[in-house]
């Protein structure tokens, strides 16, 4: 189903007027560098790097850990707890870190 003007006007208009938006484009799924629409139509997302790390749309292996992840913790807040999961991730930065220049702020 095709949205029309009048349903993408009247669903913009809830949203934040900080954000702005280069297109009125609404996708309803993803894959690789590619975003369709309701009614199917096909578009090439240049912009795809900056929100899903140059895997692209839907990758499967991104998919299938998140799958993983979501089967024990979707969320934990970190000012409230501490994911284990989190621990994990910046002791392995912190080690892809190790050869940082002199200049890193990382210890201070």
């Amino acid at each position: 189903m095709r949205a029309t003007t009048k349903t993408l006007s009247k669903s913009m208009e809830y949203l934040s007027p900080v954000w702005t938006h280069l297109t009125k484009m609404q996708p309803v799924k993803g894959s690789g560098i590619y975003l369709w629409d309701a009614a199917g139509q096909r578009y090439t997302d240049f912009s795809s790097g900056i929100g899903v790390v140059n895997t692209g749309h839907c990758h499967p292996a991104v998919v299938q850990a998140v799958q993983d992840q979501a089967k024990d913790l979707v969320f934990g807040q970190m000012n409230i707890v501490v994911p284990p999961a989190t621990v994990e991730l910046t002791h392995q930065l912190r080690q892809a870190m190790a050869a940082a220049p002199a200049t890193s702020q990382l210890d201070t």
